[in-house]
């Protein structure tokens, strides 16, 4: 039988490097160049964005500190009693204890099957040396490099609400006739001057959004 910690601790490990890999990110175009190109970049994200913030699509919580964004994740795992390990023992119906490493896990059990409670937690955006933040008037953008180019997203906050934009398909005609050059496949590649990105994102532009409220500051 396997043992059920570490088979768990492995999936939610899995999911989370899955999810944080670039070549997992869906993405329709890339940039040239950082953007804003003369902006500086952050050292840290301002203290009014930073806290948690709920997802009530899926339940998800973002979380924002001083450095990054990371997203946590939960899905629900049935397993028969049958398949606990022989080092773990079910403790008050409530958590199962590995009797080797002394490690926990929070169950709740219904008749024969346990109901457990995976974590996931995925990096969407970490400051550092590949992922650039910079500021755009009211703007936040998350300059992700991604092979040969940048994947940009722009983050907004409005009271208690936090909105985080990517690209539309349909964005990328005008994109087209903005750019000083394009490439004609997905993910479209734009040189694109700092005045035209700007103009860009001025008016109206990344306009695929994923809205949060604010829970914890």
């Amino acid at each position: 039988m396997k043992n059920f910690i570490t088979y768990a601790w492995g999936i939610a490990i899995a999911l989370t490097l899955g999810a944080c890999s670039n070549s997992k990110i869906n993405y329709v175009a890339l940039f040239a160049e950082s953007q804003p190109e003369s902006s500086e970049n952050l050292a840290d994200f301002p203290k009014n964005f930073q806290g948690k913030y709920l997802n009530k699509s899926d339940s998800s919580i973002l979380t924002i500190n001083s450095k990054g964004l990371y997203l946590q994740k939960s899905f629900p795992y049935t397993l028969h009693i049958n398949e606990l390990d022989s080092n773990e023992q079910l403790s008050g119906d409530t958590v199962i204890i590995n009797n080797k490493d002394h490690s926990r896990q929070i169950t709740k059990r219904v008749k024969d099957s346990l109901l457990i409670t995976i974590n996931s937690i995925d990096t969407i955006f970490e400051i550092k040396e590949d992922q650039h933040l910079k500021r755009l008037g009211k703007h936040y953008i998350l300059n992700s490099k991604i092979e040969n180019g940048w994947l940009i997203r722009k983050l907004n906050k409005h009271k208690k609400l936090l909105t985080i934009a990517s690209l539309e398909e349909q964005e990328v005609n005008t994109l087209k006739e903005i750019a000083s050059s394009s490439s004609d496949s997905i993910p479209y590649y734009f040189k694109i001057s700092e005045k035209n990105f700007k103009h860009f994102v001025n008016h109206k532009g990344f306009r695929y959004i994923d809205t949060l409220a604010l829970i914890e500051q």
